[in-house]
């Protein structure tokens, strides 16, 4: 069979012409009937911005009370513990996972609607949230950490106790507390969890005192009268280092030392 002439370039070329010459045409006609378009979709348009900056503001104010409940919630309270402290802030992360989506959709709307800087202070709000949330996750870790030192500590049986390493642990505590966000030091849950830690740490060298060689009953004896709490002699074979720090020893570091 006869092969098809193919094109010539001047015929090619004259084709390419004509389309640019109809797409010209169309966006002159575009561009002139533009006004008029803009002029009859104004007032949906109009509408539609207005209902998408009320969203805004919606979500403004439900973010403002999300923050607000947080900081006025369980979770700045030490005594709200660590399991209870957690749930509290899985439900903050999740109701901010919501929000995130939501405001997702909006800033795009508000890319239709030319206006996308009017959602850029909400969107700087969301990461001061997440900020805030995630500084209140690192206290309850600290708090965590803390706490299973401590519990695991007290259970040490008097013959077993070592303060040196007990001392360089707490130290290492102390160091992490004081690295933590500042904007965590006002709230109540960071100065009890600091104080804590400092009544430990106090305490812990007033028992390596009261492991002394010299010590007799005579002078245990004079420490409960000074403490005003019962320290049974001779020790029963689970005495540990919590029925020391029941004690309260913090609070009687000098008198620890005129005893000793």
């Amino acid at each position: 069979p006869a092969r098809a002439t193919p094109p010539s370039a001047a015929g090619i070329a004259a084709k390419q012409a004509g389309r640019v010459e109809t797409a010209a045409d169309k966006w002159a006609q575009a561009k002139k009937a533009a006004p008029a378009v803009r002029k009859a979709i104004k007032h949906h348009f109009d509408a539609e911005a207005a209902a998408v900056a009320d969203r805004v503001r919606g979500l403004d104010a439900r973010l403002a009370e999300m923050r607000e409940a947080l900081r006025a919630g369980p979770v700045v309270d030490y005594e709200t513990g660590v399991d209870a402290a957690y749930a509290t802030l899985d439900e903050a992360a999740a109701e901010l996972a919501d929000f995130a989506r939501e405001l997702a959709a909006v800033l795009e709307l508000l890319e239709v609607c030319d206006n996308p800087d009017a959602g850029e202070p909400l969107r700087l709000a969301l990461e001061d949230a997440r900020s805030e949330l995630s500084v209140l996750k690192g206290l309850w870790d600290l708090a965590a950490v803390a706490q299973a030192f401590i519990a695991d500590w007290e259970g040490t049986l008097w013959g077993d106790i070592d303060t040196g390493v007990m001392e360089e642990e707490t130290k290492q505590l102390s160091k992490a507390l004081r690295a933590l966000d500042r904007r965590l030091r006002e709230l109540p849950a960071y100065k009890s969890l600091e104080q804590t830690v400092k009544n430990f740490s106090i305490a812990l060298p007033c028992v390596g005192d009261l492991k002394a060689p010299s010590m007799r009953d005579r002078h245990w004896k004079q420490l409960a009268s000074i403490t005003g709490k019962d320290i049974p002699l001779p020790f029963p074979a689970d005495f540990a280092l919590r029925h020391l720090l029941a004690l309260q020893l913090h609070k009687f570091v000098d008198d620890v030392g005129e005893v000793v």
